[in-house]
């Protein structure tokens, strides 16, 4: 769990935030990214503001949200990133993870596919 993602959870005040205060310990914490992720982050942000595809405020929010920290420990450390969003090879309004992903190589996994390739159940 990294320190922006918990930041959001928490903002939501709702159910998720709940179960995380609750379940926290079972997380391992990053608090400080190291300087590889601040590199890795560095590299993307200047990668998306050289990007003409993208609208001026898609890059100026992506750089503010976790999204951008996630995909810059997957670049980092390898880690592949769990999300729901969907590839949109046109997208201007909004970065997308998997569109950041798919340019930098960082392996990406849809929710539902990792829950059927698990055998997960509700």
């Amino acid at each position: 769990m990294i320190e922006q993602v918990k930041k959001e959870i928490d903002r939501g005040e709702d159910e998720l935030s709940t179960w995380l205060t609750d379940n926290f310990d079972r997380f391992e914490y990053h608090r400080m990214p190291s300087p590889k992720v601040i590199e890795s982050y560095r590299e993307i942000i200047n990668s998306i503001n050289s990007n003409v595809q993208y609208k001026q405020s898609a890059k100026d929010e992506f750089a503010k949200i976790a999204d951008s920290w996630l995909c810059a420990y997957g670049l980092a450390y390898n880690y592949p990133i769990l999300t729901n969003e969907k590839y949109k090879a046109g997208a201007r309004n909004r970065v997308l993870i998997p569109n950041v992903c798919k340019a930098f190589k960082i392996e990406y996994v849809n929710i539902l596919d990792l829950m059927r390739e698990t055998g997960f159940r509700l």
